[in-house]
């Protein structure tokens, strides 16, 4: 029997679709204090094959990654190993170029550090940028997040740290690294020990896109041109990293 507040969610998630004329792929879940209320599953993990998604698919969460990462830092900080007044550039052991020496770990967890980002989603330009970037640094060199500071340290700091908020892929590499620095260990294998593993997310993890295990989704992009969707393979690193990457499957 669907109860009052199932039937409520459904309607609102109906609603919201038809309004935004959304082709919805992905699952939709809400939960309360007994579990799930309202779950819906819809599109395709692989459209060539026609697969569906399943209420246990993994996807790509993209900029989700940066909860984990800000959840590793707290972890390392709980464990006095870093403190939030900790200056990035006493914290690694890497030229940093450009890099604020004021730059805090503070100051990256809140996107108020002025790194020059990479990836500058504050550009009007950013999808050339990224376009231009991926031709300069191929995608499938993207394993290692040494590998990201050739593409940051070079830049000039776009403002003062703390004086303002901007977004920032750098900062949560920098941070990443950090992890890494403290732990001794590579950031995604620490995320898997001290998060993954321990809240028993059995099908979320850094995997590799030209690798995928079964029941993950492929990450598409449309060509609006000509209206066909390719997969994301070339356009996102091979392994994901403390900015963004992981696949993620709810616990059923």
């Amino acid at each position: 029997m669907v109860s009052t507040m199932e039937k409520s969610i459904q309607d609102i998630f109906n609603n919201w679709l038809e309004k935004n004329s959304i082709d919805f792929s992905g699952v939709f879940s809400a939960s309360g204090i007994d579990g799930v209320i309202f779950r819906q599953t819809s599109g395709y993990r692989n459209r060539a094959e026609k697969l569906p998604n399943a209420v246990d698919t993994a996807y790509g969460i993209a900029s989700g990654t940066k909860l984990f990462t800000g959840l590793a830092i707290c972890k390392l900080i709980d464990d006095k190993k870093l403190f939030l007044e900790d200056k990035t550039c006493d914290l690694l052991p890497y030229d940093l170029g450009q890099i604020d020496k004021r730059v805090t770990v503070y100051h990256l967890l809140t996107h108020t550090s002025g790194v020059g980002d990479y990836i500058d989603e504050e550009a009007d330009d950013e999808e050339v940028q990224l376009q231009n970037l991926y031709g300069k640094y191929p995608a499938q060199l993207w394993i290692r997040l040494e590998y990201y500071l050739q593409m940051i340290t070079a830049l000039p700091p776009k403002f003062e740290p703390g004086e303002r908020y901007g977004y920032s892929n750098s900062g949560y590499i920098l941070l990443g690294l950090v992890v890494e620095a403290l732990s001794g260990v590579s950031y995604q294998q620490f995320v898997k020990d001290i998060i993954i593993n321990p809240c028993g997310l059995t099908h979320t993890g850094f995997y590799r896109t030209d690798s995928l295990p079964a029941n993950t989704s492929l990450g598409y992009m449309q060509d609006e041109d000509v209206g066909e969707w390719h997969t994301n393979i070339f356009n996102v690193p091979l392994i994901g990293g403390s900015d963004g990457g992981l696949y993620f499957a709810q616990r059923i």
